[in-house]
């Protein structure tokens, strides 16, 4: 690679960095960081395991690693719910009582920043290895401004983290299966583990490498008589792995510094690790957790190769069990999920949604790119001239991550497939090829141009991005909602919208229930966790409710189809002549009484956000929040019986 190449490809990581943390500091905690951020501090600060077992250790370590250096009431076991291993409400008594949690996030965001500028890298090498020079420097410009990208890579979460150490582990392997020695073997070796202790769907990894390894000794056959094929150290990497994952976790097989979780105040034992999904969680037995988790939502026991694995592993303490249980839970945990797709909703989903999905939120440019570069591949026009070893990896392994994401039923944001973005980008390189034409080198300068453009002009709200044809982020929720574009990122501006206007009541709905920044006073439409009191019943003010309880993905009753029912519409103009003039019901009161107005209660503001919907906002709050004014009158109106 020139110098001039060379240059360019640094000031493409350094835009993507700056770009990336820059949209960090206007946001406020995504509904997942929280969880996150407190599980690495708590991991950190006592060296037990007990919180947030959906995900392995390291990425949340890295992300708390810096807070060392940062003043702040630092993590406590003291903390609400620490003793039966409630992440959340450790999380919000940490981040919300104890701390201002949307200060303290700015360094871990910085240090996910990182792995961020490393993928930008490892694709733009990815490319280089197959493609040639300038296929890798277009590469990393299709990902510096992939604002799916830039959106996730500054969250504190382990998608793009996951990914990295993939693609790096990819990149190792086929270096050493190219050239075994000591170097691209530890290599391997530290971004596998590295991989594992990330996310537990590395193991999609394994097909790829074995494709690598029968092809590279297909290879060596052929053209290294007299050498032996190191089947040594390869078979040295799972073990390595294992060693890795050991220490991560202390060298001890409990996931409790103390031994196991303490006895609650009636003394029965409480729960160190929460229920599965969808079953709310429950002070039960460290052992009745095991048993929650390895039946399914209908209460089976589940089957199969993966948790007859993990049995045997726990059986015999081959790996940690803090491991073990977290990836029997998150695998429990992706059975079922309510989802969203154009107006249509579902507990397990569609196959076409991650399709879906990547037409409506990835850039024109990016799309027109891809094509470009698989009508190159497909014409022959651009050949593998570097590494076919890597290659198969690379593809593989998108592939078969990509296959088994389509037959999911997780079907709550775009992030779940960045893993394959790193094989879609470099076949979006491979349009390079067509630069050898000057029609061709313009049209390929100026999609990468139209790239850089997109980034600058999506800033900073690139989790809520949508493309042109799709309508753009105004349109967004019409097509998806969750994590693609509403995952509780506009808080700050929801406080900024508030304190600009001091003499409105604001009302709020949010997807989650993050940490409330320091200054943010809002009246709850539903509540937010809990054990908190009902609200008061609707009245004037400005209602900000977010894009995915708008469309109804949480609440069926309020999905205009549920409204067409005639029996509950009977029902509620029941209830509204009831209630609709009278003052609720003291809770002493009770009885029929208290159980009617509640019924009304619930079904009105239902009723209210489905009528809600089809109304102009009168402003957006960032991507995710919808604010309407409405009046006393308006609600009468809004929520009268038709």
């Amino acid at each position: 690679m020139t110098k001039t190449k060379a240059a360019l490809a640094a000031l493409l990581l350094a835009a993507a960095g700056v770009l990336a943390f820059a949209s960090a500091l206007t946001e406020s905690f995504t509904t997942d960081e929280p969880s996150h951020l407190t599980a690495g501090a708590s991991y950190l600060a006592t060296s037990d395991f007990r919180l947030n077992p959906e995900h392995p250790v390291l990425a949340k370590m890295w992300a708390a690693l810096p807070l060392r250096f940062v003043p702040h009431t630092a993590f406590s076991k003291e903390l609400k719910g620490w003793s039966y291993g409630a992440t959340a409400e450790v999380a919000t008594d940490w981040l919300e009582h104890e701390n201002d949690g949307n200060r303290l996030l700015r360094a871990p965001r910085a240090m996910m920043v990182f792995s961020l500028v490393g993928l930008v890298a490892a694709i733009g090498g990815t490319a280089y290895r197959l493609f040639g020079p300038e296929a890798g420097l277009l590469a990393a410009v299709i990902a510096a401004f992939d604002p799916l990208l830039l959106a996730h890579g500054h969250y504190v979460t382990t998608d793009v983290p996951v990914t990295l150490c993939v693609s790096l582990a990819l990149l190792s392997v086929a270096a050493f299966l190219r050239r075994p020695s000591v170097a691209p073997f530890l290599a391997a070796a530290a971004s596998l583990s590295t991989a594992a202790l990330v996310k537990y769907s590395w193991v999609l990894v394994g097909p790829a490498l074995v494709l690598m390894t029968a092809a590279a000794y297909l290879r060596h056959r052929t053209e290294s008589a007299g050498r032996r094929f190191p089947w040594i150290l390869l078979a040295a990497l799972p073990a390595f792995v294992a060693l890795a994952m050991w220490a991560a976790y202390g060298f001890r097989f409990d996931p409790f510094r103390s031994g196991g979780p303490p006895p609650s105040a009636d003394g029965s034992w409480r729960a160190s690790f929460p229920a599965g999904y969808p079953k709310p969680f429950s002070p039960v037995s460290h052992d009745e957790a095991w048993e929650d988790v390895l039946h399914d939502k209908t209460g089976n026991p589940r089957t199969g190769l993966s948790v007859a694995l993990v049995n045997l592993a726990r059986r015999a303490r081959l790996l940690p069990e803090a491991y073990l249980y977290g990836f029997t839970y998150a695998t429990r945990h992706s059975e079922s999920r309510r989802a969203y797709l154009h107006g249509r909703f579902s507990e397990t989903g569609w196959r076409t949604y991650f399709p879906v999905a990547f037409l409506v939120k990835t850039p024109l440019p990016e799309l027109l790119l891809l094509v470009a570069g698989l009508s190159a591949l497909v014409t022959r026009r651009a050949r593998i001239q570097g590494d076919p070893v890597l290659a198969i990896g690379v593809f593989t392994f998108a592939a078969v991550y990509g296959g088994t994401a389509l037959f999911t039923n997780l079907n709550i944001g775009l992030r779940h497939m960045i893993p394959v973005y790193p094989a879609l980008l470099v076949v979006a390189s491979a349009s390079a090829a067509w630069a050898t034409a000057r029609a061709g080198r313009i049209a390929v300068v100026v999609a990468a141009a139209w790239m850089a453009v997109t980034a600058v002009l999506a800033f900073p709200y690139y989790l809520g991005y949508f493309n042109e044809a799709a309508g753009g982020w105004r349109n967004g929720h019409r097509w998806l909602v969750d994590s693609n574009i509403d995952w509780d990122q506009d808080f700050l501006r929801v406080r900024d919208y508030e304190r600009a206007h001091p003499d409105e009541r604001v009302v709020f709905l949010a997807l989650g229930d993050t940490p409330m920044p320091p200054g943010l006073k809002v009246d709850p439409f539903v509540p937010r966790r809990p054990g908190q009191p009902w609200p008061p019943p609707p009245s004037a003010g400005t209602y900000v409710i977010s894009a995915t309880w708008l469309v109804g993905t949480f609440q069926p009753f309020s999905r205009d189809e549920t409204w067409e029912r005639d029996r509950l519409r009977q029902t509620y103009e029941s209830l509204w002549r009831r209630w609709a003039t009278r003052a609720p019901p003291e809770r002493a009161e009770g009885g029929e009484a208290e159980t009617s107005y509640k019924l009304f209660d619930g079904l009105r503001r239902a009723l209210l956000l489905s009528r809600l919907r089809p109304r102009p906002a009168d402003e957006r709050l960032g991507t995710s929040f919808f604010a309407f004014r409405l009046t006393d009158r308006d609600l009468f109106e809004l929520t009268r019986p038709e």
